[in-house]
């Protein structure tokens, strides 16, 4: 009996503990909120979702073109279209003048000093923004009509070929150059071109004058500009101008 009292008192005394400690960790579970599990992208590898995101990524807006990017048009506006009214002549009423312009200098602006006597003397770059239909070939003569002496010759150039809208810098002073254009005479008594080498005073007007011509002329090298002017006279279908300025 005693043994039998001992074990039973034993087991009593073993549950009552155990459902202390039930009661203690119950209590103590209660006292805490559960964390919110917190989501994790699927990862392929550190760095690399296994589902990536499809949203689209909006397009940067275009660039606006301003009058200071480096490509800037020498014919900014738009050019007048094309007619086939041109006249026969430079008195012919109704011509249409090709716009000329040169990345050295704008309209009435200063020509740079490498394109005049001060400087390296070479010829600048001419660039035209029409061909008119029947153009058969170009020619182009440089004055300036302050001489003193009256209107001085610069450059004198002709049968330039029909497809032709630029002129690049720097022509060599050759009879024959821009495949198989001519060059003449000009008032220095030189071929090719001679830039502006003016008296001291005011700026001189320095004209370019670009003439669309419906033949090839029959005109040899070192011609002047007189005999020039002469040969195109019935056969100019169109012209346009550039004036730049130059003073010492």
């Amino acid at each position: 009996m005693d043994f039998n009292n001992s074990l039973n008192r034993r087991f009593k005394y073993s549950l009552i503990f155990c459902m202390i400690l039930g009661l203690t960790v119950l209590c103590s579970c209660q006292g805490k909120k559960p964390e919110p599990a917190q989501e994790k992208p699927l990862l392929a590898s550190d760095s690399r979702p296994l589902i990536e995101n499809t949203t689209p990524k909006p397009k940067p807006s275009p660039k606006r073109w301003t009058s200071k990017s480096a490509n800037t048009p020498l014919f900014p506006s738009p050019a007048p279209s094309v007619s086939t009214t041109y006249g026969s002549t430079p008195e012919g009423g109704n011509n249409m003048e090709i716009r000329l312009a040169s990345p050295a200098f704008k309209e009435g602006e200063t020509i740079p000093k490498k394109h005049s006597g001060q400087g390296a003397d070479v010829s600048p770059s001419i660039v035209w923004d029409k061909i008119p239909p029947g153009t058969k070939s170009f020619a182009l003569i440089c004055d300036d009509p302050d001489a003193p002496s009256g209107n001085w010759v610069h450059w004198v150039i002709f049968n330039i070929d029909p497809s032709t809208t630029t002129i690049a810098e720097n022509v060599p002073k050759n009879l024959q150059v821009l495949n198989n254009a001519l060059q003449g005479k000009n008032d220095f008594g030189q071929i090719g071109y001679n830039g502006p080498m003016p008296p001291p005073g005011k700026a001189h007007r320095y004209i370019f004058t670009v003439y669309a011509l419906d033949t090839m002329l029959n005109l040899t090298s070192a011609c002047s500009k007189a005999q020039l002017e002469e040969a195109m006279k019935g056969h100019i279908i169109t012209q346009g101008k550039l004036t730049g300025l130059y003073k010492r």
